[in-house]
Protein backbone atom coordinates (compact mmCIF):
# COMPACT_ATOMS: atom_id res chain seq x y z
CA UNK A 1 0.00 0.00 0.00
CA UNK A 2 0.89 3.62 -1.62
CA UNK A 3 1.79 6.47 1.43
CA UNK A 4 -1.22 8.24 -0.51
CA UNK A 5 -3.51 5.46 0.00
CA UNK A 6 -2.42 5.14 4.05
CA UNK A 7 -3.32 8.51 3.99
CA UNK A 8 -6.01 8.47 2.42
CA UNK A 9 -7.55 5.65 4.71
CA UNK A 10 -6.75 7.69 7.42
CA UNK A 11 -8.46 10.61 5.85
CA UNK A 12 -11.66 8.30 5.66
CA UNK A 13 -11.11 6.66 9.22
CA UNK A 14 -11.53 10.34 10.30
CA UNK A 15 -14.98 10.99 8.65
CA UNK A 16 -16.00 7.74 9.94
CA UNK A 17 -15.11 9.09 13.07
CA UNK A 18 -16.99 11.84 12.69
CA UNK A 19 -20.42 10.26 11.88
CA UNK A 20 -19.85 8.15 14.86
CA UNK A 21 -19.06 10.71 17.06
CA UNK A 22 -21.89 12.35 16.29
CA UNK A 23 -24.42 9.63 16.38
CA UNK A 24 -22.62 9.06 20.04
CA UNK A 25 -23.19 12.40 21.40
CA UNK A 26 -26.74 12.17 20.02
CA UNK A 27 -27.28 9.59 22.41
CA UNK A 28 -25.74 11.08 24.78
CA UNK A 29 -28.47 13.78 24.04
CA UNK A 30 -31.81 11.85 23.79
CA UNK A 31 -31.42 9.05 25.89
CA UNK A 32 -31.86 11.09 29.10
CA UNK A 33 -34.83 12.68 27.48
CA UNK A 34 -36.47 9.68 26.95
CA UNK A 35 -35.31 7.64 30.60
CA UNK A 36 -36.50 11.05 32.29
CA UNK A 37 -40.06 11.20 30.73
CA UNK A 38 -39.06 14.48 29.50
CA UNK A 39 -40.03 12.97 25.97
CA UNK A 40 -42.50 10.82 25.34
CA UNK A 41 -41.55 7.78 22.85
CA UNK A 42 -45.36 7.45 21.39
CA UNK A 43 -44.29 11.59 20.58
CA UNK A 44 -41.32 10.52 18.48
CA UNK A 45 -41.92 6.82 16.97
CA UNK A 46 -43.00 8.28 13.76
CA UNK A 47 -42.64 11.85 14.00
CA UNK A 48 -38.83 13.18 14.46
CA UNK A 49 -39.60 17.05 15.10
CA UNK A 50 -41.12 16.07 18.26
CA UNK A 51 -37.32 15.90 19.82
CA UNK A 52 -36.07 19.39 21.56
CA UNK A 53 -34.28 21.32 19.51
CA UNK A 54 -30.50 21.17 20.21
CA UNK A 55 -31.20 17.08 19.78
CA UNK A 56 -32.61 17.90 16.54
CA UNK A 57 -30.40 19.54 15.17
CA UNK A 58 -27.28 17.01 16.10
CA UNK A 59 -30.05 14.56 14.75
CA UNK A 60 -29.85 16.55 11.47
CA UNK A 61 -26.38 16.71 11.32
CA UNK A 62 -26.34 13.16 11.62
CA UNK A 63 -28.27 12.99 8.49
CA UNK A 64 -26.15 15.02 6.37
CA UNK A 65 -23.45 12.82 7.22
CA UNK A 66 -24.72 10.56 4.74
CA UNK A 67 -24.99 13.31 1.91
CA UNK A 68 -21.97 14.41 0.27
CA UNK A 69 -19.84 12.08 2.15
CA UNK A 70 -21.34 9.18 -0.06
CA UNK A 71 -19.57 10.94 -2.65
CA UNK A 72 -16.29 11.04 -0.77
CA UNK A 73 -16.61 7.77 -0.49
CA UNK A 74 -17.31 6.56 -3.61
CA UNK A 75 -13.91 8.49 -4.65
CA UNK A 76 -11.82 6.56 -1.40
CA UNK A 77 -13.23 3.65 -3.01
CA UNK A 78 -12.57 3.87 -6.65
CA UNK A 79 -9.06 4.82 -5.71
CA UNK A 80 -8.72 2.12 -3.44
CA UNK A 81 -9.74 -0.58 -5.96
CA UNK A 82 -7.73 0.35 -8.88
CA UNK A 83 -4.62 1.32 -6.75
CA UNK A 84 -4.22 4.61 -7.57
CA UNK A 85 -4.94 7.67 -5.61
CA UNK A 86 -4.36 11.70 -7.21
CA UNK A 87 -2.52 14.47 -5.41
CA UNK A 88 -5.08 16.36 -6.22
CA UNK A 89 -8.25 14.20 -5.15
CA UNK A 90 -5.96 13.01 -1.81
CA UNK A 91 -5.71 17.54 -1.14
CA UNK A 92 -9.40 17.38 -1.93
CA UNK A 93 -10.50 14.88 0.01
CA UNK A 94 -8.21 15.96 3.32
CA UNK A 95 -9.88 19.60 2.99
CA UNK A 96 -12.82 17.87 2.36
CA UNK A 97 -12.91 16.09 5.84
CA UNK A 98 -11.70 18.66 7.47
CA UNK A 99 -14.68 20.89 6.40
CA UNK A 100 -17.27 18.31 7.21
CA UNK A 101 -15.80 18.64 11.39
CA UNK A 102 -16.21 22.88 10.94
CA UNK A 103 -19.29 21.49 9.26
CA UNK A 104 -20.81 19.06 12.10
CA UNK A 105 -19.19 21.84 15.00
CA UNK A 106 -21.57 24.35 13.83
CA UNK A 107 -24.59 22.40 12.99
CA UNK A 108 -24.37 20.96 16.44
CA UNK A 109 -23.46 24.03 18.42
CA UNK A 110 -24.58 27.47 17.57
CA UNK A 111 -26.23 26.31 14.37
CA UNK A 112 -25.18 29.61 12.26
CA UNK A 113 -26.67 28.86 9.12
CA UNK A 114 -24.92 30.82 7.07
CA UNK A 115 -21.39 30.03 8.47
CA UNK A 116 -22.65 26.21 8.74
CA UNK A 117 -23.27 27.03 5.39
CA UNK A 118 -19.81 28.07 4.27
CA UNK A 119 -18.26 24.95 5.38
CA UNK A 120 -20.89 23.38 3.35
CA UNK A 121 -20.19 25.01 0.48
CA UNK A 122 -16.56 24.79 0.97
CA UNK A 123 -16.80 21.11 1.32
CA UNK A 124 -18.53 20.96 -1.51
CA UNK A 125 -16.15 22.86 -3.70
CA UNK A 126 -13.50 20.69 -2.62
CA UNK A 127 -15.28 17.21 -3.81
CA UNK A 128 -16.15 18.75 -7.17
CA UNK A 129 -12.83 19.82 -7.87
CA UNK A 130 -11.55 16.18 -6.29
CA UNK A 131 -13.97 14.39 -8.18
CA UNK A 132 -12.77 16.21 -11.50
CA UNK A 133 -9.37 15.19 -10.55
CA UNK A 134 -10.40 11.59 -10.11
CA UNK A 135 -11.66 11.36 -13.22
CA UNK A 136 -9.60 13.55 -15.77
CA UNK A 137 -6.86 11.02 -13.81
CA UNK A 138 -8.51 8.14 -14.29
CA UNK A 139 -9.30 8.62 -18.05
CA UNK A 140 -6.56 10.35 -19.41
CA UNK A 141 -3.61 9.19 -17.29
CA UNK A 142 -4.52 5.71 -16.19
Amino acid sequence: MTGFEKLLLLTTFAQVALTLGVLFYLGRLRLPLVQSGEVKVADIALNDGNWPEQSQQVANNFNNQFQLPVLFYAGVAICLAVRFVPGIFLLCAIGFVITRYVHAYIHCTTNRVYRRFYAYFAGLSLLTIGWIDLVIELIWVL
